[in-house]
């Protein structure tokens, strides 16, 4: 496992200043501090809400928090070290890239008590989004038997749980203590005879220890649906007493794949576009590269090999698209998945700034690709044959955010190697370089 994509950025910052969720609790650990920054610039970021997630298990390892003035978050203490930090922005923001930065030499002098031991360890970037035509949906998540608010709910268009990638967009959200939620950029088609309008794609809505629910809003005919509040979704508690196991092994290139881990959806649900994830049901490879749940409530599921960032499984022809029945009682092989070589983007990396000059990409080589399939901004590749590519012509690249892939196939035509996500960087119009 890549455990460099675990964390989106990895700084160490000394913090003098108030912050949300303060845990002063002595520790042989430093707390964790979350810092929100502009990307184009260092203006810190308020009112964004941070979850620090554990990398194994996909939980939460703290309640989420919103970053005060000063773009701050304190988590405390946080246990182990496979942390994944998680932006939601909101309307306002969109989560963009990683960077890295060190900052040396601090006068232990300068350091009280209270914060002596406050290193942060993680800077994430956000730059503003766009407000296209599209509606925004807010209200509450709750319990369904008491009606209380309810805490550490992910919401997002994506099938898959928001741990699984390590990314999130406008149209993702995580509530906190008050089980509020705003979602943003909700695509609405118009029926053509009633005239109503229809949310295209669902909303995905998972918490551990609850059933994950697929939910869509049902709109009046001629209803403005430009801002709708005040909704309220209501989450079961999990109480299945009908449980049962599943198993598989991870195989790259033939050899068994150790300490991956192995996420899962559940199929049961309506969806076009794949399994509603769960939160919290994971596995981790063994050195014979076997996987097993357990203690799974009896159903229909969806295997997703590797999700974490760094774990890239690119298996479109496989067995693994197929949905498992898991019945009480019985523990089911699901058999073999092939993964391929996740590839590194070398330049630009991932969530660098770059000037709108830059012309050349470059990522890491694959043992045995014949060619590269390399993406830029969405669907048409451009294949080469070496692990490079030089756009044609002099036009500048817009400003803003760009994202760009890889795909390595071999001889045959067979995915061999692909970037464990797209790798996003952005534009600065107007700077001198050309890399």
């Amino acid at each position: 496992m890549n455990s460099r994509r675990l964390l989106p950025v990895l700084t160490v910052l000394l913090l003098l200043m108030p912050a949300c969720g303060k845990d002063s609790t002595p520790s042989s650990q430093p707390p964790t501090v979350v810092q929100v920054r502009d990307a184009a610039g260092t203006v810190p970021v308020a009112d964004v809400k941070i979850v620090i997630m554990d990398a194994t298990a996909n939980l939460p390892l703290a309640a989420p928090l919103r970053s005060d003035d000063d773009g701050v978050c304190d988590f405390g203490h946080l246990p182990g070290t496979g942390h994944m930090v998680m932006v939601f922005g909101g309307g306002s923001w969109r989560p963009f890239g990683v960077t890295e930065t060190v900052v040396a030499d601090v006068d232990p002098g300068l350091m009280t008590p209270a914060t002596a031991s406050h290193s942060t360890l993680l800077l994430t970037r956000v730059t503003p989004i766009p407000r296209p035509g599209a509606s925004h949906i807010s209200g509450n998540m709750i319990d369904a038997d008491t009606g209380a608010p309810l805490d550490q709910v992910f919401v997002a268009v994506t099938p898959y749980p928001i741990g699984y990638l390590g990314q999130t967009g406008p149209s993702d959200d995580v509530t906190l203590a008050d089980g509020a939620f705003r979602v943003s950029e909700i695509i609405f088609a118009q029926e053509p005879i009633t005239g109503r309008p229809v949310q295209v794609l669902p909303l995905f809505i998972t918490r551990h220890g609850y059933l994950p629910r697929v939910w869509l809003y049902q709109a009046r005919p001629g209803e403005n649906i430009v801002e709708i509040t005040g909704v309220q979704i209501a989450l079961q508690r999990d109480r299945s007493a009908a449980r049962g196991g599943l198993r598989g092994r991870l195989l790259r290139l033939g050899e068994p794949v150790a300490d991956l881990v192995v996420g899962i959806g559940i199929a049961s649900l309506p969806s076009t576009k794949g399994a509603a994830g769960l939160t919290g049901f994971t596995a981790v490879t063994d050195t014979a590269g076997v996987f097993v749940f357990e203690d799974l409530p009896a159903d229909r599921y969806i295997l997703h090999p590797a999700h974490l960032p760094g774990d890239h499984a690119f298996y479109p022809d496989q067995d693994a698209n197929f949905p498992r029945e898991v019945v009480a009682g019985e523990e089911l092989d699901a058999g073999d998945f092939l993964l391929v070589w996740e590839m590194d983007p070398l330049l630009p990396r991932s969530g660098s700034q770059v000037s709108d000059l830059m012309r050349e990409f470059i990522w890491e080589p694959v043992p045995g690709a014949a060619t590269y399939e390399f993406f830029l901004d969405g669907p048409g590749a451009v294949v080469v044959a070496e692990p490079t590519y030089v756009l044609p012509g002099t036009q500048p690249l817009a400003g803003g955010n760009h994202w760009w892939s890889v795909i390595a196939r071999d001889a045959q035509g067979a995915a061999v190697g692909t970037f464990g996500q797209e790798a996003e960087f952005f534009v600065v119009e107007g700077a001198q370089s050309g890399r």
